[in-house]
């Protein structure tokens, strides 16, 4: 095949494509219609609240909404003031879908404790009482070596013992992870 030939073939393949993209392209030129992305409600994201996003006391859960809210909060502790982040968990009945929640994510809990440790720089509270009987406070660090220390507050009452030693099981069940009593009563000693 002579060259002039071979340039001439190419030219009709490349014209022939070209109508087809055209007309494939073109409103009802396709035999089948297209696969549409659905719209969004708002430009800026997501429909419905934020998972974890604070909420104010005053606040209603709704269906679908978390059965626990969580907040910013400033503590003492080892005598300066640090910001943490407070789950109020005040509510035992709720305890299965904190449960739950969290083995969704314990794949990701390493590398998600490490990010959040390094970016954030801040602890958590976890609010177990009830609010109707006496409160106690203890400090732990939730400690991977080399990865991440994080300072834990718990907010606990007599109502709540088991609950605590529930919150210790599951971190004593993550290899190489340790929750360690730095002030306060431990209601749980393992």
């Amino acid at each position: 095949m002579n060259r002039e030939k071979f340039f001439g073939l190419v030219k009709v393949a490349g014209m022939f494509l070209a109508i087809m993209a055209v007309v494939s392209c073109a409103p009802g030129g396709g035999s089948t219609s297209r696969k549409k992305m659905p719209g969004f409600s708002s430009v800026s994201g997501f429909e419905g609240p934020m998972p974890f996003e604070g909420r104010n006391a005053s606040s209603k859960l709704s269906s679908g909404d978390f059965a626990f809210t969580t907040n910013n909060v400033d503590m003492m502790l080892d005598g300066n003031l640090h910001e943490f982040v407070l789950v109020a968990l005040p509510n035992a009945a709720n305890d299965s879908l904190a449960i739950s929640l969290v083995n969704s994510f314990k794949p990701m809990a390493l590398p998600l404790l490490t990010s959040w440790a390094a970016r954030q720089k801040q602890g958590v509270v976890i609010d177990l009482s009830s609010h109707t009987q006496a409160a106690h406070r203890t400090d732990y660090t939730l400690e991977k070596p080399g990865d991440f220390l994080i300072p834990v507050v718990v907010i606990w009452d007599a109502a709540s013992v088991a609950r605590v030693g529930a919150l210790k099981s599951m971190v004593a069940g993550v290899p190489s992870v340790s929750l360690s009593c730095t002030s306060g009563m431990d209601p749980v000693k393992n």
